[in-house]
């Protein structure tokens, strides 16, 4: 795939395949681009063509972009507590006709009630980014979180990462994974 990098007056934006995205920082576009685009991180399969995603620290849209790529009837709900990046991933939605995407404004670090709200029905995918709060978040979401099929979760240590295993291990097959070249891990869990 390649990654181009264009500046049009104050705008700037990076061309990936058919998408663009409007950015801030330069380099972290790029790495998210090619961790999500390239590297497959969030990829997983379901035998329904309306999945259900929940994608909690959304920050740009690249995630959602490439969840609508593989599920183009899929169902997004992003959540995202800063509001410039609110705007600039609603503005890369936009900009790239994504449909059926909502984008929440909401610090679920400290209120998971706002995100539980939302998890009424199955949820096919559920991306967690949100590293040093996924253990507080996943408790915070008590018993809804059976309501999730599979997820991926970024932990900011191992001990975290085993924490996390630890709290879904009685109902979730929980894979760890370290995150190349970072100190940070992924946790893969899909529902026995």
């Amino acid at each position: 795939m390649d990654i181009k990098v264009v500046h049009l007056g104050k705008d700037k934006f990076v061309k990936f395949g058919r998408f663009l995205s409007y950015f801030e920082d330069e380099a972290s576009i790029i790495s998210d681009i090619e961790e999500v685009f390239l590297e497959k991180t969030y990829d997983f399969a379901t035998t329904t063509t309306f999945p259900l995603i929940i994608d909690v620290g959304e920050d740009l849209g690249v995630a959602a972009l490439f969840f609508k790529e593989k599920y183009p009837s899929a169902k997004i709900v992003c959540f995202e507590s800063n509001p410039s990046r609110v705007h600039l991933c609603e503005k890369n939605l936009k900009a790239n006709n994504m449909e059926a995407v909502t984008v929440v404004e909401a610090d679920v670090t400290k209120n998971t009630a706002k995100l539980a709200s939302y998890i009424h029905h199955v949820i096919d995918f559920f991306r967690l980014d949100a590293p040093g709060h996924v253990a507080a978040i996943i408790s915070g979401l008590g018993k809804k979180i059976l309501n999730v099929n599979e997820m991926i979760c970024q932990c900011q240590s191992l001990i975290e990462a085993e924490k996390v295993g630890a709290l879904l291990s009685a109902c979730f097959v929980v894979e760890t994974l370290k995150k190349p070249n970072s100190t940070m891990f992924i946790l893969r869990a899909k529902r026995k």
